[in-house]
């Protein structure tokens, strides 16, 4: 995975977004703040992450019903630019972090 990762939401569009490994964690940088502010994500949000290959990434949201978010169909990407980050957890991290 380089230092940028693409990620596509429902909506198709296309947001670039820094990246960095941390061991096996993916730590997410520049870009991520917009991507989260375009999707009007809140806590009672959930995002799915596909790997698509060649370090592109296709997004699900959901709400914490497990319904998906609609309105994320037609969000558009805008020209902000920050350097808020944040950790993306693997399936096996959150499984060894909730085990039964």
């Amino acid at each position: 995975m380089g230092n940028r990762i693409r990620l596509k939401g429902p909506s198709s569009n296309k947001w670039k977004v820094g990246s960095e490994r941390a061991e096996k964690d993916v730590i997410v940088g520049r870009g991520w703040a917009e991507f989260v502010s375009d999707q009007s994500l809140d806590e009672s949000n959930f995002l799915v992450f596909h790997y698509t290959g060649d370090s592109s990434f296709k997004v699900l949201i959901f709400y914490l019903s497990g319904c998906e978010k609609e309105s994320s169909h037609f969000v558009k990407p805008t020209d902000r630019s920050s350097s808020v980050r944040a950790l993306l957890l693997t399936p096996t991290d959150i499984k060894n972090q909730n085990p039964k």
